[in-house]
């Protein structure tokens, strides 16, 4: 019989998961079914790890584990491979910003993470932040819960201080009054805002005049706020 004796403590360290994501790729996935003890823990083998440890490698390189959770060892090995080309060093600043911004969401850190936005925006300008930063990120946030890597909670989190940052932001001038008008919401129901947050930072940085109403409006009043 195959030798199921590695808690999941030690499968973590070896890795790199945490034993939260470990239990929601056995859930969601599959791609694991440990043996119990006595005592209920879980218990894995040495194939168990190894596959671990390239579904981990996998997910890093960009690949969603909803993907890739029932390919075979051998697949998921030369997609390992095949994925690890070198980034392109123009990339290779954004990507070290990115991974920074996730160490921060993880560890609720919004002293660091509003330094980081703050920094990017000095760096990038707020449409290079949207562009290079925010938009990223966002992506990211989606895929690590969706994969079981954040919480939801860690997601809300980093979504809300990021909408404060965005909103926060306005243009060093006064919109033309001239210029075009926007009006930016979510329709009724949705509370996710950040891609309107998005917008509204990138409509103000283009000089439009933009009348941001929050999330989760019915139509009727959307179309009233236009008409008015």
């Amino acid at each position: 019989m195959e030798n199921r004796s590695i808690p999941i403590k030690l499968v973590a360290q070896k890795t790199g998961l945490s034993a939260h994501v470990i239990r929601v790729w056995e859930k969601r996935y599959s791609v694991v079914i440990p043996a119990r003890s006595s005592g209920k823990q879980r218990l894995y083998t040495e194939d168990d790890v190894c596959k671990l440890q390239s579904l981990a490698s996998a997910t890093r390189l960009g690949h969603r584990i909803s993907d890739i959770a029932r390919l075979k060892p051998e697949a998921l090995e030369q997609l390992v491979h095949e994925s690890k080309a070198p980034a392109p060093r123009e990339n290779l600043a954004t990507n070290e910003l990115l991974s920074d911004a996730m160490k921060a969401v993880v560890a609720y850190d919004a002293r660091a993470l509003e330094l980081l936005l703050k920094n990017a925006t000095v760096r990038f300008g707020q449409h290079g932040l949207i562009e290079k930063v925010i938009g990223p990120l966002a992506r990211e946030l989606g895929i690590q819960w969706h994969q079981g890597a954040i919480t939801a909670a860690q997601e809300h989190f980093a979504s809300n201080l990021i909408r404060t940052q965005l909103l926060s932001n306005t243009p060093s001038f006064s919109p033309n009054s001239a210029a075009p008008l926007i009006i930016i919401t979510t329709p009724a129901g949705q509370l996710h805002e950040l891609g309107a947050a998005m917008a509204t930072a990138a409509a103000r940085d283009m000089g439009w005049r933009v009348d941001y109403l929050g999330p989760s409006l019915p139509a009727a009043e959307i179309a009233g706020a236009a008409l008015q």
